[in-house]
């Protein structure tokens, strides 16, 4: 019997809050923290990865931390050609809700994000 480390639910909640949930991440965050919703994607609003923007730092956060722009390109750089970072649309996608995914919380991801960004020396404050 194999025991799941905290290093490997770690790495499985970076995967599903990246291939498959990052909306639901984007949400808790943005309501949590008071940031702004936005997404990774093409200017006639198809999208393709959603995270919240810090307004007054100018980085992203998403599960995998705090991020420059840069830092998001090169992250996304596989992805098709998108062409930049918009406002959120704040609609759902069926087809991303019907995947199947482990059921890891969304508190889950949010406890990362938030220690990721105390690491960075980011303040989150709840408002």
């Amino acid at each position: 019997m194999n025991a799941t480390t905290s290093k490997d639910y770690g790495d499985v909640v970076v995967q599903v809050f990246t291939d498959c949930d990052c909306d639901h991440l984007s949400a808790a965050l943005a309501e949590r923290y008071h940031l702004k919703r936005v997404y990774i994607g093409f200017e006639n609003g198809a999208w393709i990865h959603s995270l919240v923007e810090h307004p007054e730092a100018g980085l992203y956060l998403d599960v995998n931390g705090v991020q420059t722009f840069e830092e998001v390109q090169a992250n996304w750089e596989h992805c098709e050609d998108w062409d930049g970072i918009y406002p959120h649309p704040e609609t759902d996608r069926p087809e991303e809700r019907d995947r199947h995914r482990p059921e890891i919380p969304v508190s889950a991801g949010i406890a990362l994000v938030t220690q990721a960004a105390a690491d960075f020396g980011l303040l989150l404050r709840r408002r």
